[in-house]
């Protein structure tokens, strides 16, 4: 994942990255960003939700996260989906 935000307020962090990033609204919306497979966005539940249904859906059981600015936020999460 390019990024990962665990927030109670996915489509406002997803409007700040998009803004922050300077995307081309006709090319990246932030409803492209929300459903993104390279971006998640969300509570931890929301996170463990979309992961463990990419799992099923499409036999994805391993991913990167890039940077380091969220990794101590998405700690719990990887704790969830450990071992399922």
């Amino acid at each position: 994942m390019q990024t990962t935000i665990v927030t109670d307020r996915p489509r406002e962090a997803a409007e700040n990255l998009a803004n922050e990033w300077e995307f081309d609204p006709d090319e990246m919306s932030v409803s492209d960003l929300l459903k993104s497979p390279y971006f998640l966005f969300g509570s931890e539940d929301e996170i463990v939700d979309t992961l463990q249904m990419r799992r099923e859906r499409y036999g994805i059981s391993y991913f990167t996260l890039f940077g380091e600015e969220n990794l101590e936020s998405f700690a719990p999460i990887l704790v969830r989906l450990s071992g399922t």
